[in-house]
């Protein structure tokens, strides 16, 4: 409840982008919220959404803790 639905601004993105960065994967490790093992990916993983929201020109996303499942079922039976 307290993730999904909340308003992101590129900006937003960027400044965490920039904190997390240069910190060791020893520190992000530990980050509270992170998965476990999931440190390693979230500078590629904030990387690959800039793109994306430059590519389509997004400024703000809202955020969903759905996953990929969910999705493809939403795409599916809500047509």
């Amino acid at each position: 409840d307290k993730i999904s639905g909340y308003k992101m601004t590129k900006t937003s993105i960027e400044n965490i982008l920039n904190r997390l960065s240069p910190m060791p994967l020893k520190n992000r490790n530990v980050l509270p919220g992170i998965e476990k093992g999931r440190g390693d990916i979230l500078i590629a993983g904030i990387l690959i959404l800039l793109c994306v929201m430059d590519r389509f020109k997004y400024e703000l996303l809202y955020v969903s803790d759905y996953g990929l499942r969910e999705g493809s079922l939403f795409e599916r039976f809500l047509k």
